[in-house]
């Protein structure tokens, strides 16, 4: 992400496979920090009181305190996004003042509709991601459309600073926004002109914004993008290119 801080976040589930699938999604995004897992809302106390946790993704059925009893415990509680099988707690949790309400089986394109609604950094909004993606240009145009919350949103080549791949989503990065799309690097390098270039498995930068290469890596406007092996010797031709 850019310069703006992650959002950190704790997992309160009881259910090893719950467990694990929210951890999988947090993964996906980079402005998420996990933090930590807990099965019992009783050991995230101590984390609490020790540290600013920013969002807790928090069940609600669980053995010795419910989470609706854990939120009620707390003085000055997180943001706080319920994950649970039952939906007969979805008034009540709004009651509460919960950022969402996520009924299992809780599929990636939800997950993502209830983090966006986490107050965004006034330095990248976050945008949604919807399935589909980008509406190609003729290579002449100097812009791409992507998909994004049922809307078309265009994007100059020069406002992209980098993509980043989230497995089958990536985000676009410009000086003052992000977007999430569904779509993927590989097939990205076919659409997008020649200043654009793959270097490494989770990065495409615009050489147009290079600012520096410092060892193996690439330095942008408040960023800097590693550069693997793989693609070193192409991207170091490609500036070549470029000197005077």
């Amino acid at each position: 992400m850019t310069n703006s801080k992650p959002i950190r976040c704790i997992i309160i589930e009881d259910e090893p496979f719950a467990q694990k699938l929210l951890q999988s999604y947090i993964e996906k995004i980079p402005y998420l920090e996990l933090l930590a897992t807990f099965t019992n809302p009783i050991e995230s106390y101590p984390l609490l009181h020790q540290q600013t946790i920013d969002l807790v993704f928090l069940d609600i059925e669980m053995p010795q305190l419910s989470g609706m009893q854990f939120l009620e415990s707390l003085a000055h509680p997180p943001k706080i996004i319920f994950t649970t099988a039952y939906s007969q707690y979805a008034v009540e949790s709004y009651e509460k003042n919960a950022l969402d309400y996520l009924l299992k089986p809780i599929t990636f394109e939800r997950f993502m509709a209830a983090v966006n609604k986490f107050p965004p950094s006034t330095e990248a909004p976050i945008t949604m991601p919807q399935p589909s993606s980008i509406v190609a240009e003729p290579p002449k145009d100097e812009h791409i459309f992507v998909k994004v919350d049922r809307q078309l949103i265009k994007l100059f080549y020069q406002e992209i600073l980098y993509i980043e791949s989230l497995r089958d989503y990536v985000q676009f990065y410009t000086l003052d926004q992000r977007h999430i799309v569904h779509h993927t690097l590989k097939k990205l390098a076919q659409l997008l002109p020649e200043q654009f270039h793959r270097v490494h498995h989770s990065y495409m930068v615009n050489l147009d914004h290079l600012e520096q290469i410092r060892d193996n890596h690439i330095i942008l406007p408040n960023k800097e993008i590693p550069i693997s092996k793989k693609y070193r010797d192409l991207v170091l031709q490609e500036v070549q290119k470029r000197l005077i």
